[in-house]
């Protein structure tokens, strides 16, 4: 089957027991029976309770079509400010309230992605994923300091760029790097790279991202 699998661990929590693990796996490759030859995502949940452990699956149809990348995202604004001291920021949960009230906002206005800021101003992340700015042909992309959870296609971009000795920086950036940037892309663990298409009503090239992706493979 072409399946994409995903999990996410609910923070703090961990798998002690073999037999639970054991019945976690076996429960994986039976529901992914159950599915045809599209392209779907699988989510596991684990949550403990006590000396208890649950957990739930949940299954969803892969939503990045050949349209997707080759169009790109329209990346707006958020009115939404991020605190950078709160600890919930750097940690995957389930609370995804806000995140989803963000997306229906935009997808009204025509819009794919939203970027938020933090308290201060600076760049932090959207609302499905990490942000990078092209300039000069050099990536640069907010601290985590900045308020954003560290997705783990943001460390593969690092180690990628790493393996083939290309600049990335990450820093405090603001609106004016944004405004300045020659080209922007986005990643998370499902869309690998997608390239941003327009900032509002600027219109964004992607001529460094394209070949990017050919060399990453993502």
């Amino acid at each position: 089957l072409n399946m994409f699998l995903f999990v996410w661990f609910l923070y703090g929590f961990s798998i002690s027991r073999y037999s639970l693990q054991l019945d976690c796996r076996e429960k994986i490759k039976k529901e992914i029976k159950k599915y045809d030859e599209r392209v779907y995502v699988l989510r596991f949940s684990l949550g403990k309770n006590g000396d208890s452990s649950f957990y739930s699956i949940l299954k969803r149809e892969f939503s990045y079509t050949k349209s997707t990348y080759k169009n790109g995202y329209k990346l707006t604004i958020s009115p939404v400010k991020k605190d950078p001291k709160s600890k919930v920021i750097y940690h995957k949960t389930l609370n995804y309230l806000e995140n989803i009230l963000e997306l229906e906002r935009i997808k009204e206005l025509g819009f794919n992605e939203s970027l938020f800021f933090n308290i201060y101003n600076e760049i932090t992340e959207c609302i499905t994923s990490n942000i990078y700015l092209v300039k000069d042909n050099k990536i640069y992309t907010p601290l985590v300091t900045c308020g954003l959870l560290e997705g783990t296609m943001r460390k593969v971009i690092f180690e990628k760029c790493r393996e083939y000795n290309l600049p990335i920086f990450q820093k405090k950036l603001f609106l004016k790097d944004i405004l300045e940037c020659d080209e922007i892309f986005l990643t998370n663990s499902l869309m690998g790279i997608l390239k941003v298409s327009s900032f509002n009503e600027r219109k964004l090239q992607s001529y460094f991202i394209d070949k990017l992706k050919l060399k990453f493979n993502l």
